[in-house]
């Protein structure tokens, strides 16, 4: 049975990206184990990974990205900020690792270095840009 990210993938030369973008955040409502992600291209696991992250922060702060069960993928979230160029952002992370929980503080510090109270647009536009590269890359046309 196909799911959102196979739906996707298969119209993806028709979508924007940010129309693949928006697909990805499917994964609310049509939820994936992350694990299962892996099967699929880099840059799908990338999108989902900052789906994740900006959700969380969004919702809980840093703060709560390290204590939810993002934690268990924040390496994976730090390559895919990598990988779409959001290079500060993956700092952050890579900062948030060292700090002890109890430390709310140093969370809220860092989360003002943020993208979302910083630079949003050009954040998003990082990602939307490292979709468009991806799918001129490759052929993602899946049918047979």
């Amino acid at each position: 049975m196909m799911n959102f990210i196979d739906r996707a993938l298969e119209r993806i030369n028709e979508m924007s990206a940010d129309d693949f973008l928006q697909s990805m955040a499917d994964i609310y409502s049509e939820p994936i184990e992350r694990n299962e992600i892996k099967r699929y291209p880099q840059f799908v696991q990338d999108v989902i990974f900052i789906v994740d992250y900006d959700t969380e922060l969004q919702m809980e702060g840093l703060e709560g990205f390290f204590n939810d069960s993002t934690k268990d993928y924040v390496n994976e979230t730090v390559v895919a900020l990598k990988n779409c160029g959001a290079t500060k952002e993956a700092e952050i992370l890579e900062k948030c690792k060292k700090i002890d929980i109890e430390n709310y503080d140093e969370y809220i510090e860092l989360e003002n270095e943020t993208y979302l109270n910083n630079d949003f647009e050009g954040f998003w536009k990082l990602v939307k840009e490292y979709i468009g590269r991806e799918k001129q890359l490759k052929d993602y046309n899946l049918g047979g």
